[in-house]
Formats: C-alpha cells, structure tokens, sequence
C-alpha cells in the first residue's frame, strides 16, 4: 500500500520537476544572453527578438514574398526534358537557389521581419515543449530522473530556442514524425495519414529530408500487405524525384561551399588526393577517405573548431556534447534497434555529404544523449570488472 503511493506521488512530482527545471534553464539563458555579448559563429550577438544570429536567415528572407513560386519547377524540367536532356539539366543548372518553403512562409505569417517578438516567443514555447517531449521519451523505456532534466534542458536545445531557424523548427517537425511513426506500428487509426502529412511538411522545409523517404516505404511494409506497399513505395519515389529536381540548385551551392569547407584546416579535395604523396595511392587514398569520413562525424557531433572567431569556451561548450554523441552513434550502431539504426543511419547521410556541422544533428539529440549515456555506461562497468573491483 505505502509502494503504491509512493509510486503514485512520485509520477506526479517527476513532470513538475522537469517542467520546473525546463523553464529555469531557459529564464538563465535569457539573463546570460541579455548580459553578455555572446557571439556566434554568424558574428552577430545572440539575444531573444533580436536580429538573426543565423547565417542562413538572408536566404530564407529573400523569399519571404515568395516562398511557394517554385514549387512546380519540376514540372517545367521535366517537359523540357521530354525535348533535350541536355537542355532541361542547362535550365536547371542556371536557376536560383530555392529552399523549402516551409520557413519563409512562416516568417511572413509571423510577421517577423516587423516585429521580430512574436515568432522568437514562438519558438521559446516550440523548444520548451520539444524538451518536454523528449524528456517523456526518456521516462517511457524507464530512465532515471537526472537524464530527463538533462535532456529537457540540454544546451543545444536551449540555444537553438533563441536562434529563429529551421534547426528547432526541423527538431520539432521530426519529433512529432516520430510520434506518427510509432502509432503507425501500433495501428493506430489515422497515423499513416497524419504520418504523410508530417513528411511532406519535412520535405518542404529541408532537403535533407530526401533521405528520410525509405523509412516510410519501410513503415508501410511493417502494417500493410504487399499491394498497399508497392503503391506507397511508388508513391515515395515520384515524391523524391519531384523534390530531388525541386532542389537541386540548392543542392549544388551547397555542394560548391562544402567543397570549400576545411576540416582541420584540410580541404576535402586534398582528403580525396591522398594526404601521403610519399605512399602508394591505393594506401594514401583509402587512408585519408577514412580520415575524412572520421573528421566529418566528429565536425557533426560538435566536436571540431570554429569557422569564424569565436570566444575559447564557446568553442568548448559547443564540444562538450560531442563527448556523449560520438560514443552515442558508435555504441547505436552495435546494439541498437535495428529501425533506430537505420533512421539514424538515413538522418545522418546528408551530413556526410556536405558541410558537417553539429546544427544539422539537433533532432538526433535525445536518441545519441541516450545511447552516450549508456555506452559512457557500458565503459565504465567494463573498467570497474577489469580493474578488479568488482571482487573485492
């Protein structure tokens, strides 16, 4: 009897504390950032409604006005292509970038070009509830209290709160496609719709999400019978063609600034030369790919120095995670679920083929803080029997 209430009082004192804790993080970093001139790599101060301490912003701001007028610009390729292949890829290639739609829209709808208060207020109400969430996916496969603060409070999470961009924006969107994806192997009704929807919604906000697609083919394959499956596989694949079309100018600016893009100090070019001229190539080369490939996960994972001059222990904060996250991926991949590794594996793939950075993994943030934890974990109980001291 007392065992029931106890377990009854403390499932009601657990979400106040993290509710509790959520909103104290997020009222200290309000005080930090309105006190001290804290710079990012962007070069502009960060502070809540205020200018965009976001180097992409100007992208998106350019089409406020016009955030859709593209969208059927796979069609106009494809009749050229019914012409003269090499003359649809020569119109192609001579078009502007175009992103997702999804965000400038939202701007606009904000109104935050003229008051930049609402939409920040926005996106302080967005990351508070992401943590919330995240934290309530800890307690679900029962882990401890302290680890459900730290998520829900967790650095990264709290930053990107005050940053107005399509990283929270994404981390949100992905969380709730996560939701929809469990209840569709739960056979909930209406999930596979509600599914769609939320896919679609991460296709119009960040190419990225290309890679994402095979994980609906698989969801379907999971619930559905084989017809059902083969209609829905090719559905996805006309979806990715059009968005892949849609996309590519994107895709090649990217792809021309990720060429750009040094790790250590080392362009990706000379990674793919060989960094060893005094070796044979067909050790330089398979070496220094793996390097590069090693140097990309731990640019990803935070892990990596700044674009831009940046204060020393910014530049340390924003690694600190990186300690959790690189065992994370590595111990996920040994002994993970096999429909987490691969979403994982699908989510990360368009790191590796561009520029990596540690914004791009904001959405992976509970499920490698998670399986850090437990490799951290795993490491140390393996030390504690080697030692010896688990005999004496």
């Amino acid at each position: 009897m007392h065992k029931l209430k106890f377990n009854k009082w403390t499932a009601t004192l657990t979400p106040l504390v993290v509710i509790s804790a959520i909103l104290i993080s997020r009222l200290c970093a309000f005080l930090i950032f309105e006190n001290f001139n804290i710079i990012n790599d962007s070069g502009i101060p960060i502070r809540f409604g205020s200018t965009p301490a976001f180097l992409d912003y100007l992208i998106y701001k350019n089409h406020i006005s016009n955030a859709w007028s593209e969208i059927t610009r796979p069609l106009k390729f494809f009749s050229l292509l019914l012409d003269d292949l090499h003359l649809a890829f020569t119109w192609l290639k001579e078009q502007p970038l175009k992103p997702g739609p999804i965000f400038p829209m939202l701007i606009k709808l904000a109104a935050y070009e003229e008051n930049r208060y609402f939409l920040s207020w926005i996106f302080q109400f967005a990351g508070a509830l992401l943590g919330w969430q995240w934290a309530r996916w800890l307690n679900d496969r029962g882990e401890a209290l302290w680890l459900q603060i730290v998520i829900g409070c967790f650095p990264i999470l709290v930053y990107y709160s005050f940053l107005v961009s399509t990283d929270l924006l994404y981390a949100c969107l992905i969380a709730l496609w996560l939701v929809g994806a469990r209840a569709v192997l739960e056979n909930t009704t209406g999930a596979w719709s509600w599914t769609v929807v939320l896919m679609f919604l991460l296709l119009f906000t960040r190419p990225n999400s290309l890679a994402m697609l095979p994980m609906m083919s698989l969801l379907i394959w999971r619930v559905k019978s084989l017809r059902v499956w083969l209609f829905w596989t090719a559905f996805w694949v006309l979806v990715g063609v059009y968005m892949l079309i849609y996309y590519l100018p994107y895709f090649w600016v990217h792809d021309g600034n990720a060429s750009a893009t040094h790790y250590w100090g080392i362009l990706p070019s000379e990674y793919y030369k060989g960094l060893w001229s005094d070796l044979p190539a067909w050790i330089s080369q398979p070496l220094s790919w793996l390097i590069f490939g090693i140097s990309k996960l731990m640019y990803a994972v935070g892990l990596r120095t700044s674009y831009a001059p940046v204060d020393t222990w910014l530049v340390i904060v924003r690694a600190l995670p990186g300690l959790l996250f690189l065992p994370g991926v590595i111990y996920l991949f040994f002994t993970g679920q096999r429909l987490e590794r691969l979403f994982v594996f699908l989510f990360m793939i368009p790191v590796f083929i561009g520029a990596s950075q540690e914004r791009y993994l904001l959405a992976l943030t509970p499920i490698l803080l998670l399986w850090g934890v437990k490799a951290w974990r795993r490491a140390g109980l393996w030390g504690y029997h080697k030692l010896g001291f688990a005999k004496r």
